[in-house]
């Protein structure tokens, strides 16, 4: 079974956070830079990352209800809440940063913030009702609330520094171990559900494995010093950053295009009860009228029609993918007598404008091998992010169409406007149009 690009990414990234490691340790430098203000820094960014995240993501929650997005909610928002809660509260306010309470605190809090991180990546795509959000909050809370109480009550203040050295080191060891796991689990979701913030969710696993793993040979976390592992674990925090702000340009243009789809079904409804009604009017009313204007009176309709038809393109009423592009090729052969098959695997996910730039683009394309191919057989079908249409056309020469070729022209510039590009063979036996998505 071929290894899917997710998977080569993270564990490329593993590869290189195990190299940068290695040469790191085999180095002069020293490895472990005492710099409380440094670390305050580093715990401060980490904190607001995790918070800024688990809103986007909760917008994202609101939208699809989907319970891995609420349990990574929940779990960044501990994580960001214990780092600014237990780790820099207490050195703004009363400067007194990394004492028993504080580590204790951070420690439980981080260890049940990973915990639900982890739960993720096993539940699978289950929705649930909104209300959960307000049930999986309180837990949280609650967990927080008693890590800072457990380590108030229960910190101890003879030795922290060794006790909380020796706990953190087994816990970072399990922690680098269970990430590592839990990283392609998420890459593996990724690619079933063609789910670009669950890839950016597996490399942050990943580095976040590469961070627990520094941890375990110096233990800076619960300290005033600073070494590779904070490096990794703020770089695990910019991922996550990166993939919430493109799931959110995402979730924009989809409303963007969910407000172009209703438009259109607008002019579609004002043309079906208006120009449509008048041009039936005439048209029953034919006998009464010369033949050239009846004759105009139909075509006016039939136009008309079609044009109220276009309008209401597939993927602008809420249909998937597979139904979009089926309506649209056997549409284009309609009258034909050329046959159409359609075979997509599902687990392609788009939003609803790129449905129908797909739709128009394989229309025509159907369109095009019948009318201009002679085509008999036309299949469409997916290969990965990849869109195949095939005939069984006489073909033709790709070079020897005009660059402003209206049809081909208007296909490619369809996939531009989704990020992808149209790519065209043909020859003696048939035509292939390939729309690459990105």
């Amino acid at each position: 079974m071929p290894v899917s690009r997710s998977t080569r990414i993270v564990g490329g990234v593993a590869v290189f956070g195990v190299a940068v490691t290695a040469a790191w340790e085999a180095s002069s430098w020293p490895h472990v830079f005492v710099a409380p203000h440094l670390d305050l820094v580093l715990e401060t960014m980490a904190g607001t990352a995790s918070l800024l995240v688990a809103f986007l993501l909760f917008g994202r929650f609101r939208m699809e209800r989907r319970l891995v997005d609420l349990a990574l909610v929940c779990s960044l928002a501990m994580l960001g809440a214990a780092h600014l809660g237990y780790q820099v509260a207490p050195v703004v306010v009363a400067d007194e940063g990394h004492t028993a309470f504080a580590a204790w605190a951070a420690m439980v809090s981080h260890v049940s913030a990973g915990l639900v991180f982890a739960a993720a990546a096993f539940v699978g795509d289950r929705t649930v009702r909104h209300r959960a959000a307000v049930e999986w909050g309180a837990a949280c809370v609650v967990l927080l609330v008693l890590a800072g109480v457990g380590a108030a009550l229960f910190a101890p203040p003879g030795a922290p520094e060794a006790a909380r050295t020796s706990a953190g080191t087994v816990i970072n060891l399990i922690g680098a171990t269970a990430f590592f796991g839990v990283a392609f689990l998420f890459a593996e979701r990724s690619r079933r559900a063609d789910d670009g913030l669950l890839m950016w969710v597996a490399v942050a696993t990943m580095l976040a494995a590469i961070g627990r793993l520094n941890y375990v040979i110096h233990p800076t976390l619960y300290t005033s010093g600073v070494g590779l592992g904070d490096v990794f674990r703020l770089a695990d925090h910019v991922a996550l950053v990166i993939g919430g702000m493109l799931e959110i340009r995402r979730l924009w243009r989809g409303l963007g295009a969910a407000a172009v789809a209703e438009e259109r079904r607008r002019i579609a409804r004002d043309w079906h009860d208006g120009v449509a009604q008048e041009f039936a009017f005439i048209s029953r009313r034919s006998a009464d009228l010369p033949p050239e204007v009846a004759d105009a009176a139909r075509r006016g309709l039939t136009d008309t029609r079609r044009a109220i038809a276009a309008l209401r393109e597939p993927g602008e009423s809420g249909e998937d993918l597979a139904t979009a592009l089926r309506s649209a090729a056997e549409r284009a052969a309609r009258g034909t007598r050329a046959a159409v098959a359609v075979d997509l695997a599902p687990g392609l996910r788009l939003d609803a404008g790129e449905i129908e730039e797909l739709a128009r683009i394989v229309g025509e394309a159907v369109s095009n091998a019948i009318r201009h191919g002679g085509a008999t057989q036309v299949s469409v079908s997916r290969q990965g992010r990849r869109i195949i249409v095939h005939d069984d056309g006489q073909g033709f020469d790709p070079q020897a169409v005009r660059p402003g070729s209206y049809g081909l022209a208007g296909m490619r510039e369809r996939a531009a406007r989704m990020g992808g590009n149209l790519e065209l063979r043909s020859g003696p036996g048939g035509t292939e149009v390939e729309v690459v998505l990105p």
